[in-house]
């Protein structure tokens, strides 16, 4: 049998076992690139400094797990009259889809509609609230053998977003329902958790900056999270940089940011992950940020 319906046996057969147990918390998976994904966990980091804004993002194991994908798409647009100021008030509204493929059987969705609003505390300093609301839910495809089965809920997240022209913190409250869902005989629950954010510019030459970051997301008591890692930019152009999550993965990025092409400008990266406590456990991403000013 092809490796791949030997994973896809043991996952149902794990999550058969589970059932008879015990809710299954379900978490969305982290994409790596942390500077392009924001707006997926945070909804008051959403097209801060431009009128309208596009964001996604598809990653696909590699090998062996080949089959088990994840994209998303964020899009969003300043409804002021101004945009990319930290002078004035804004308000932000957009749409969000994510989608998680399990081989050809297993789909995770979620899709939200967002609102954001954002006003000056200070000269340099803006602060932004954002709101989420919209279902998530968990599907199965049907078989020779067994027939389909999906159960959609209501979901959301809250955020905040503080931000200069050097620093952005954010604070976000993910899953706030606690949703639980009930494909067939499984129960799952999309468990409330929370993130933090810290981001900060270094300038150290006249055309490279660094962009260290660190995300904290608490899970549970016994269930943290922490991502550490860096960007170096080059002439406001070209990127490069390394993110690393604690005892689970290595992830290394190449890209280009603020490609101008007449009144729009965007962002592609690509990211290699490596985690090294799972043999050929690895993955591939690619990012694209879309930015229009009219």
């Amino acid at each position: 049998m092809h490796f791949r319906g030997i994973f896809l046996c043991f996952i149902l057969c794990q999550l058969t076992l589970l059932s008879f147990a015990q809710d299954v918390k379900l978490y969305p998976v982290q994409f790596s690139p942390l500077w392009s994904n924001y707006s997926l966990i945070n909804p008051a980091s959403t097209n801060i400094h431009d009128k309208i804004e596009l964001n996604t993002t598809y990653r696909s194991l590699l090998g062996q797990f080949k089959g088990i994908e994840e994209f998303y798409v964020n899009a969003a647009i300043n409804l002021s009259s101004h945009n990319d100021t930290l002078k004035r008030n804004k308000n932000i509204v957009g749409i969000t889809f994510f989608n998680e493929k399990e081989g050809e059987i297993i789909n995770k969705t979620r899709s939200f509609l967002t609102y954001a609003y954002h006003t000056p505390l200070t000269e340099t300093w803006s602060l932004g609230a954002g709101l989420a609301l919209g279902f998530g839910g968990y599907a199965y495809k049907g078989t020779a053998t067994t027939a389909s089965a999906a159960d959609y809920k209501p979901d959301g997240n809250l955020g905040f977003w503080l931000y200069s022209d050097r620093t952005t913190i954010g604070l976000s409250v993910d899953q706030l329902f606690n949703t639980t869902v009930v494909p067939k005989f499984y129960t799952f629950q999309f468990g409330r958790y929370v993130n933090l954010h810290v981001k900060q510019k270094i300038q150290i030459g006249p055309y490279i900056y660094l962009q260290p970051h660190l995300q904290l997301r608490w899970l549970s008591k016994q269930h943290q999270d922490i991502d550490i890692g860096t960007s170096i930019v080059f002439r406001d152009l070209v990127t490069t940089g390394i993110n690393y999550k604690l005892n689970k993965q290595a992830s290394l990025m190449v890209g280009f940011k603020n490609v101008h092409l007449g009144k729009t400008k965007f962002n592609v990266a690509f990211n290699y992950n490596r985690n090294f406590y799972i043999d050929h456990f690895e993955s591939i991403e690619l990012s694209f940020n879309y930015y229009i000013n009219p």
